[in-house]
């Protein structure tokens, strides 16, 4: 039997495995690169937005949540500036007694910081008050400056002094307290005594009283008796009158709150001005009552055990037993045989 040779088969060839790696490759470096474009994106865009990001990672996918902060704040809050008080305008005031120099003047205040309480107090040289102001108190924000009218008050001003002199002081919280200096000019003859007051030249008044307190106040003016005068008053109201039979002008804060009034009086003359500063009335707490000191009874010194003297027993004497022979020697009798 003779064998038949077959030509040996071709070898398979086997599928390179060096291009599905390289593919991977491909596929890998396309999806972190997506991720991270993704994220850049994000992280940029929050940069520009002045905000803060967080990256967290839930079930394999990447999500970004932000949360929005001030540049200049790491709390998370805007940060407020203190309270400022920046501005005093003006810094000075000059009265006079010349009949056409106002009796009222203002000051406006204004706050360059967060919003805080402010006071005004008025101290003058000679420890008269002749210098009043409305308001004194209140809240100054920044947007909203605060107008304070300071009023020189006739009726305190009696003598022919030449010059006087006070301050006003400004308070704004914690800040720097600021002051205005007050001058008043004697530079005529005392208008505000008719002997002494000029026929040409009418003088101006001014008046102070409190809320809740209205009481009636005149001064003197220099006024023929018997001539005609009148009086009005910006409000409105009647809270101002004139005397020609006396020789007075005078005012009613009965019904009146607290704030500042003007008015006029004419007479053949010529015209005056009037300023009537109400006031609000101070709140002073009423002092508590100390407490009435009772004093504490001293306990009684009584002994926390009562130390009863426990008689002495008494010493019954114990009988002494008597000796008894324990076996009595009775004689027998002797037997007779």
């Amino acid at each position: 039997m003779s064998l038949h040779a077959f030509p040996p088969s071709p070898p398979r060839r086997r599928r390179p495995k060096v291009a599905s790696a390289i593919a991977a490759c491909f596929l890998i470096i396309i999806m972190f690169g997506s991720i991270f474009l993704l994220y850049s994106s994000s992280f940029q865009g929050s940069r520009k937005n002045g905000s803060q990001s967080t990256l967290t990672r839930s079930g394999g996918t990447s999500t970004q949540q932000f949360t929005p902060s001030s540049p200049n704040d790491h709390s998370g809050s805007p940060s407020l500036s203190p309270p400022s008080l920046c501005s005093i305008d003006p810094p000075s005031l000059t009265f006079t007694n010349s009949p056409r120099d106002p009796v009222l003047k203002p000051v406006t205040i204004a706050n360059c910081g967060s919003p805080a309480d402010w006071s005004a107090s008025p101290l003058t040289e000679d420890g008269i008050k002749w210098l009043v102001l409305s308001p004194s108190v209140g809240t100054l924000t920044s947007e909203t400056p605060q107008k304070v009218n300071i009023v020189v008050i006739t009726s305190k001003i009696k003598d022919a002094q030449p010059y006087r002199h006070g301050t006003v002081t400004f308070t704004l919280g914690p800040s720097q307290p600021g002051t205005v200096s007050i001058s008043f000019l004697n530079s005529i003859q005392s208008c505000f005594q008719p002997s002494l007051c000029p026929r040409t030249q009418l003088p101006n008044f001014s008046f102070v009283a409190v809320e809740g307190h209205g009481n009636q106040q005149s001064q003197q003016i220099a006024i023929e008796k018997g001539s005609s005068a009148s009086v009005s008053t910006d409000d409105g109201r009647r809270w101002l009158s004139i005397n020609t039979s006396n020789a007075s002008i005078g005012v009613d804060s009965t019904d009146l709150s607290a704030g500042v009034y003007q008015g006029t009086y004419t007479t053949t003359v010529g015209t005056g001005h009037v300023v009537l500063v109400v006031q609000a009335p101070t709140t002073t707490a009423s002092p508590q009552p100390a407490p009435s000191e009772t004093p504490t009874p001293i306990p009684s010194k009584t002994p926390t055990s009562s130390t009863t003297p426990t008689p002495a027993p008494s010493e019954t004497p114990t009988p002494i037993p008597s000796k008894t022979p324990t076996s009595s020697a009775t004689s027998t009798p002797a037997l007779t045989p």
